[in-house]
């Protein structure tokens, strides 16, 4: 699979045309309904829509696995809209259908598409469904169905922020990807993994994968690994944030789909929030903010509107941890994003905490080395009159050869005696994620691969005196 989409467009009108010259109302059907695809890819989803209607109404007295196919297909463009009810009509539809078919693509396409339905809107046994499908494609060995089964789990986890489920997903679809002509889903999975990598705060992974992703056309994979590059700077107080925002902003826009605009529209909210730019923060999710009214984004789009002094009506609907802040529930919020693994967003929850919930916010953004957030609190910090509040580097920081901070030194002393994390957790009364990335931060300064060999390098630079 190639990503040559304007190419594949007019080829498939070419076939489209050769079946209506023949008269062949299902192969127009079937024409019609991957035309539709295609045209979804290149961003046309309305002219997309109109086609798979004309498929539907042609293949409307053919029940078999092309209308199976093309309700699979509205059921998509669907989803894509925004509008899971009209989704499931369709994905059930096909699946009704499928059921009285001896035909396995069709039915386990059919129980991909109710899957993700499902799954997107939060049924219970979505992800379930969408498991098997991808269990019984590779069963029967339809690569295809497989690696898209994998593409749609990663796609809707990391929507949903449920990046434990979308991980394994990735590297499963990867290695399909790996043993078959499938380009355009190996990108747009990397696309996701730099995503998945800067939720966890690695975000030297982050930026390096997405570097791979830009060395191809892939617009999906693109657009993700721009906004994944422009939060990476952002966060870290990098050179050239605007460069990834802007051109990601250029392709989302014509796309008219808020899976594509929406996250570009937040990021780019949070990167003028942290250059203190408020109003422009406000500003940019303009872009979204009214067509996003009840869907998942909404959440999203109104918290960096509040976050930037805004005032904003609650959202009923989205990430919960938005919700919650909004709410003045800092501390569950912070709870919550660190149980989902995003360290950065559980610190951030704190900034409306009291003085001891800062001053954690404080540390955990320094261990994530998010300098203009770090920046942030220290100011409500001094706000609120708290003393001893560093105004950069410690000291010590400056001064070991590595630029480990006070803490990471603690954490590689304790590293050299041996101990795992968990019991360096309990020594320096820390969470064991906060002391994963602690190792993390550690392994990155000192250019170790292995716990083994930041002990030795830590020895060789005279930082602990630990053999």
């Amino acid at each position: 699979m190639i990503v040559q989409f304007s190419e594949a467009v007019e080829a498939q009108r070419e076939a489209l045309s050769c079946y209506e010259q023949l008269g062949d109302r299902r192969g127009q059907g079937s024409a019609l309904s991957f035309l539709a695809h295609l045209l979804w890819q290149t961003g046309s989803l309305p002219e997309a829509q109109a086609v798979a209607q004309r498929a539907l109404v042609l293949l409307r007295e053919s029940p078999g696995p092309e209308l199976v196919r093309v309700r699979c297909e509205m059921a998509r463009l669907q989803l894509a809209a925004e509008d899971p009810a009209a989704g499931m009509i369709w994905a059930r539809r096909a699946g009704e259908l499928a059921e009285g078919l001896d035909d396995s693509p069709s039915r386990i396409e059919a129980l991909q598409t109710l899957g993700w339905v499902e799954f997107f809107s939060g049924v219970q046994g979505g992800f379930e469904k969408l498991v098997e499908s991808v269990e019984l494609a590779q069963r029967e060995g339809i690569d295809w169905l497989a690696v898209t089964g994998c593409v749609i789990i990663v796609r809707t986890a990391c929507r949903r922020h449920e990046y434990e489920i979308a991980e394994p997903y990735i590297q499963q679809g990867l290695e399909h990807c790996s043993h078959g002509d499938f380009d355009l889903y190996r990108y747009y999975l990397l696309s996701w993994q730099s995503k998945v990598s800067l939720a966890a705060g690695h975000w030297s992974a982050a930026a390096d994968v997405a570097h791979i992703c830009l060395a191809d056309p892939c617009p999906f994979a693109r657009i993700h690994a721009l906004v994944a590059l422009g939060l990476v700077r952002a966060r870290r107080g990098d050179p050239d944030v605007w460069g990834p925002l802007d051109e990601a902003l250029e392709l989302a826009e014509p796309r008219h789909e808020l899976q594509w605009i929406a996250p570009v529209a937040i990021a780019r909210a949070e990167a003028a929030w942290l250059e203190g730019r408020i109003e422009d923060a406000i500003a940019e999710t303009d872009v979204a903010r009214h067509d996003a009214a009840g869907t998942w984004w909404c959440a999203g789009l109104s918290y960096w509107r509040w976050r930037s002094g805004a005032e904003e009506t609650m959202p009923e609907v989205g990430e919960e941890q938005y919700r919650l802040e909004m709410a003045g529930e800092w501390a569950a919020a912070s709870e919550g994003w660190d149980a989902i693994g995003c360290p950065y967003e559980a610190a951030l929850a704190l900034l409306d905490g009291g003085e001891d919930a800062l001053r954690h916010a404080l540390e955990e953004l320094r261990v994530l080395e998010a300098g203009p957030a770090a920046r942030v609190v220290a100011a409500r910090l001094r706000e609120i009159g708290a003393r001893g509040v560093p105004r950069g580097p410690r000291a010590r920081t400056r001064e070991n050869p590595a630029g480990l901070t006070a803490r990471e030194l603690e954490v590689l002393a304790a590293l050299a005696e041996g101990l795992r994390n968990a019991q360096i957790a309990e020594r320096l009364v820390l969470s064991e994620r906060t002391v994963d990335h602690h190792v993390s931060a550690i392994l990155g300064k000192l250019d170790a691969g292995t716990r083994g060999e930041a002990s030795a390098e830590a020895v060789r630079l005279g930082l602990t005196s630990a053999r």
